[in-house]
């Protein structure tokens, strides 16, 4: 008989068909089709994906901005709604500049303005109860309150409020008075820093104007805007010490006299003796009404108009705007 164990192996279907079952347990027995990116279409990709982020961008950026619109709108909304309160209170506006404070410092220079004045109705009570109004802003009994930021009179489309320079007298460094970005109007005249005693506006220095005594309707008469400056200005160097080698930031302060003036237009980008109404909002700038509302004036306005809009008893009619 022939030994079983050494019979001589003979293929079979069978077998066959398990060496293809193997083969499709392990891969490595036959070649792959897969293949990766060529060069050619991962550029094409790419170039897709860059197209799209330029079309996109600007749509983010406009909405970005819409968005810092809509809160500069809503820091003059409670800025007018603290005048009214205040008028309320007082019955009459704040004053662009009292001044009868700072009396101590002699007066005459470096009274607290309207934006001090508001602070207790603008939910600030405790600072502005800190103030001394005896001395004057520039005074160093009232250092770290004048210095103080304050998230309403930043508008989110400029730059970083900062500690500004503003004084010539005591105060004498470069980072004395927090700074603001909005503005009484007080005048449609060229003034140096629209310090107009005989103000046109609702809010000038010395004024105490009432809500009756805006004859040309407060609907129709801006009492607030918005205002800044490029650090590139030209009173840097008359400074002296008080702008060290220039380093120094220029800004309104909402502690002192902080006046704009029409006469320029809107956003001119004219300089810190100019006082000009001057927004970083494409196109235009806001402006707080008498009557509490807000509104963003374009740039394109007539200056005839928006004169007339800062004046409250001059009885011009005002065109469309």
């Amino acid at each position: 008989m022939v030994n079983q164990s050494r019979r001589l192996f003979r293929p079979t279907i069978n077998s066959w068909r398990r060496t293809s079952d193997a083969m499709e347990l392990y891969p490595r027995f036959h070649r792959s089709t897969a293949r990766g990116f060529t060069l050619v279409e991962l550029l094409v990709v790419i170039a897709i994906i860059a197209i799209l982020i330029a079309l996109l961008l600007p749509a983010v950026q406009a909405a970005r901005e819409a968005a810092r619109r809509s809160q500069c709108q809503n820091n003059l909304k409670q800025i007018s709604l603290a005048l009214q309160n205040y008028h309320n209170t007082y019955l009459a506006f704040p004053p662009g500049v009292d001044y009868t404070s700072g009396y101590k410092g002699g007066g005459g220079c470096c009274g607290f303005a309207w934006s001090t004045f508001i602070l207790p109705f603008i939910e600030d009570y405790n600072l502005y109860q800190a103030i001394d109004l005896d001395y004057g802003y520039n005074f160093w009994e009232v250092r770290n309150e004048v210095r103080q930021l304050f998230p309403f009179y930043q508008c989110p489309s400029a730059p970083a409020n900062e500690v500004v320079a503003c004084c010539n007298a005591y105060l004498t460094e470069p980072d004395d008075t927090g700074e603001t970005n909005y503005g009484n109007v007080a005048t449609f005249r060229i003034a140096h820093q629209a310090q107009d005693i005989d103000g046109t506006g609702i809010i000038f220095d010395n004024s105490d104007v009432r809500m009756s005594g805006i004859t040309d309707g407060t609907s129709q008469t801006a009492i607030v805007s918005e205002t800044d400056f490029d650090q590139d200005d030209p009173i840097k160097p008359g400074w002296g010490s008080q702008c060290p080698n220039l380093q120094c930031f220029v800004g309104k302060d909402w502690a002192g006299q902080n006046s704009v003036t029409t006469a320029h237009g809107i956003n001119s980008w004219l300089f810190f003796n100019d006082a000009p109404i001057q927004s970083h909002h494409p196109g235009g700038a806001h402006f707080a009404f008498a009557d509490g509302h807000v509104i963003f004036l374009t740039e394109s306005i007539d200056q005839v108009t928006l004169d007339a809009l800062g004046t409250r008893e001059l009885g011009e009619v005002v065109g469309k705007y």
